[in-house]
């Protein structure tokens, strides 16, 4: 082929050289260049092509490409818009504009340049596959999924279009059906990685672990340098507590990140990457969902008016740890200083919780069916003063939203415990211990220290009264039983390891698990055996309702905390639930939450600071029953006089920030990092 490439432009070459005004014979050598990759010759070709031909939409269009190859992305676009100038009618260069449009995070334009083309052309395959995936972006996926079944009915057999018919089905939530779209697009192209990816999201969603990590594997057997699917099957790996090959693949992981690979930043918060490591993944992963300069809300600074108005941005206003951690703060806002909206793209699980919600905030906004920039657009025009987003980057979460700045005050709080690494962010509310301020430098966001710790926390969070016994959750009726209810993803080897040294050291003693996952069971029993201890001694806790899960708590003697990512609502739970929480702090906010919420509980002595110091403090309280005993006293009675659970106070703290963050900007001075006393 090169050689034949090599033949032709010689000879070009040479009838240029008979003929310099032949202006074909530049434009057929620009083409053979553009096949060559030798792209500033070929850009030459055209140009001189141009100079004697001018009115010829095609050399335009061609020269648009190139230039487009070359990442000169304006150039490209005008050449793209003089071929239509001149030939309105024309397609290709219709979509070569998209192509570049998209690529420059212009998805309005670009949608309407592919829309043109698929008007010129009602079959333009790639045309109508890209205008989806631009729906996808822009949070139109039910638009999307219209577009791609009109796609399949011109071309069933069209792989592409069944893989991202299925991203889109999977975006509105229609899990089985997305499953078999990407099942079909795999038939028509067996040999399809980014379809075998998107099958075990589909698998994921639907809860079969195990099937969603052959998917994984299947897409890097095709790929093995495909981030987005090792990221996956890295993460899902641990929730399974498959440590085959653990160490290296973390290690990998955070080296994907500090090369510039995008890997979703929740995944590195149970590695040991460091915060600057976070800081780099997080904005790795905002930069091509920030939208373009003009699509972003302007905001004149106004007079102050009677109450601050709050708007909570979120997708897990239903039955999930961030409600139960918030309801009661939500309804105890001062309504005389704050208006209190809730902005929700979630679903209506149609529970209690969601009905507190629901009661909660002065009005309650479903913004689910709309696009990020329709969502942007109606929190912008509801005046919103502040917006706290409480998601980050968590499972299907939606910062396309917040990145078109729909308030003057942007807040990230709670829902996720790391930097976002965005501009469009302009606080984190933390607490001295969890970020200390010496990590300024690793987060976008102006710190905001709250006194005691940041984490709210709803004191009518219901404990069952039935309590069930020992025996009932496969406890034995003797022995001590230390407990780790945390997610299996947070559970390394080298705690596993700890703990099973435990178990061999206290006679009797059993370690009780939460059974996240059908996998879970299976590969820790294994695990267990491998370092001598067996397999029956761990007991595991199946799913139930939360009243239920607090109330089994008082059969356990120890919880057992995890790092690099601690026990967060888990741990207040426990807490709560009256049971002492042993932790070891990290360097990052993701392993120093449970040490901030013992201090605020006035248990300090219940941190360590080191793998040592941790299995010695947790050898030495399971060896001294009266020690546990006296804890549990201490806790008892700490809990309501602590500030860990001081809602009222806690409040008062939050709306005295948000005051602040508010009188900053009527000033017109700069965000800037802050810390309170107690209001």
């Amino acid at each position: 082929m090169q050689g034949r490439l090599d033949q032709a432009a010689s000879a070009y070459r040479e009838a240029i050289a008979l003929k310099p005004g032949y202006a074909e014979a530049h434009f057929n050598l620009g083409v053979v260049l553009h096949q060559k990759h030798d792209l500033n010759a070929a850009a030459a070709a055209y140009r001189r092509a141009i100079s004697l031909t001018p009115g010829t939409a095609v050399i335009h269009n061609n020269l648009g490409t190139v230039l487009k190859d070359q990442n000169f992305l304006d150039e490209a676009l005008a050449a793209f818009e003089n071929a239509i100038e001149l030939e309105a009618d024309y397609a290709e260069a219709f979509y070569n504009r998209g192509t570049v449009l998209q690529q420059q995070a212009k998805l309005e334009g670009a949608l309407a340049a592919y829309g043109h083309a698929i008007e010129l052309r009602k079959d333009y395959a790639d045309a109508i596959n890209n205008a989806g995936i631009v729906l996808l972006e822009l949070g139109r996926a039910g638009e999307a999924v219209g577009l791609y079944s009109r796609l399949l009915e011109l071309l069933p057999a069209h792989g592409d279009a069944h893989n991202n018919l299925g991203t889109a089905l999977l975006a509105q939530g229609y899990v089985g059906e997305a499953r078999a779209a990407f099942e079909q697009a795999l038939t028509h192209k067996p040999d399809f990685p980014e379809a075998f990816y998107n099958l075990g999201n589909a698998w994921r969603e639907l809860g079969d672990l195990a099937q969603a990590i052959t998917a994984y594997q299947n897409a890097l057997r095709l790929r093995p340098d495909y981030a987005d699917a090792f990221s996956q099957l890295m993460y899902h790996r641990a929730q399974a507590c498959d440590w085959d090959g653990y160490e290296t693949d973390q290690e990998e992981l955070v080296e994907l990140v500090r090369q510039g690979v995008r890997v979703p930043p929740f995944y590195l918060l149970s590695t040991r990457a460091s915060a600057e490591d976070q800081l780099i993944c997080a904005r790795h992963w905002i930069e091509p969902i920030i939208p373009p300069s003009d699509a972003i809300f302007g905001h004149k600074v106004s007079a102050a008016g009677e109450r601050i108005r709050l708007g909570y941005l979120s997708g897990d206003f239903h039955q999930h740890s961030t409600a139960h951690l918030m309801a009661e703060l939500f309804e105890r806002h001062d309504r005389d200083r704050f208006e209190v909206f809730a902005y929700s793209y979630g679903p209506d699980d149609e529970s209690p919780m969601r009905a507190r919600l629901g009661r909660a905030f002065d009005r309650f906004v479903d913004l689910r069916a709309l696009s990020h920039r329709q969502a942007a657009e109606a929190i912008h025009a509801d005046k919103v003063d502040i917006l706290i987003d409480l998601k980050g980057y968590t499972h299907r979460a939606r910062p396309a939203i917040a990145a078109c700045r729909p308030a003057p005050v942007q807040v990230s709080y709670l829902g996720y415990p790391a930097t976002m690494g965005a501009d469009f962010i302009d606080y984190i509310m933390v607490d001295p211990f969890v970020v200390p301020g010496s990590q300024q430098p690793f987060f976008s966001e102006r710190l905001v220290h709250l006194p005691g710790s940041y984490q709210v926390n709803d004191r009518r969070r219901e404990v069952a009264g039935a309590h069930a016994s020992r025996q009932d959750c496969g406890l034995p009726t003797e022995g001590l039983v230390f407990c780790s209810f945390n997610n299996s993803y947070k559970i390394s080897p080298v705690f596993f390891d700890i703990w099973m040294r435990l178990l061999r050291s206290i006679p009797g003693s059993v370690l009780w698990l939460l059974e996240a996952n059908d996998l879970v069971k299976g590969n820790l029993h294994t695990e267990a055996e491998k370092r001598g201890v067996d397999s029956g001694r761990l007991v595991f806790a199946p799913i139930v309702p939360s009243a239920e899960h607090l109330a089994r708590h008082q059969h356990a003697d120890l919880f057992l905390d995890t790092l690099p990512c601690n026990a967060h609502t888990t741990a207040s739970d426990a807490l709560w639930a009256g049971l002492p929480v042993l932790t070891c702090s990290g360097d990052t906010f993701a392993g120093r939450v449970a040490g901030s919420l013992l201090m605020a509980i006035g248990m300090p002595e219940l941190i360590t600071e080191s793998l040592e110091e941790y299995e010695q403090a947790a050898l030495a309280l399971a060896s001294d029953p009266r020690r546990l005993i006296a804890l549990r006293q201490k806790l008892q009675k700490n809990r309501d006089a602590s500030t860990l659970f001081d809602l009222p106070k806690l409040t008062g703290n939050i709306e005295a920030a948000y005051a602040r963050m508010w009188q900053t900007r009527l000033s017109g001075q700069r965000p800037a990092a802050f810390s309170l006393e107690n209001a």
